[in-house]
């Protein structure tokens, strides 16, 4: 991805995080690099991270988009989604989950 590209994509990001779930624009970009590192570092293999769900308890997840992990052609994650919500594979449930953006941990 070019320079110019991966900070537009950055500021839509963190925009996007600061109006849903109102933080500001610190922490927003803070968290827009976070998810960007996690997506390149999920398309790179299998990575462990953590969460919080909905109900409030802590995951720890186990996941990839790497394509030699991935059940058949399953390759475009980010299709038909909501916007908020980050998808990846669960390498231990054997399938696709989700989570929202501005719930992942540093």
């Amino acid at each position: 991805m070019r320079k110019k590209e991966l900070l537009s994509n950055l500021m839509k990001e963190a925009h996007s995080l600061g109006r849903t779930s109102g933080l500001n624009k610190s922490e927003a970009l803070k968290k827009a690099w976070q998810l960007q590192k996690l997506y390149t570092r999920l398309r790179e293999g299998i990575v462990r991270f953590h969460f919080y769900k909905t109900d409030g308890t802590l995951r720890q997840a186990r996941g990839t988009l790497h394509t030699n992990y991935l059940p058949g052609k399953s390759t475009n994650t980010r299709s038909k989604t909501n916007p908020q919500q980050m998808i990846y594979f669960d390498t231990d449930k054997n399938g696709f989950r989700s989570f929202k953006k501005s719930n992942l941990l540093p």
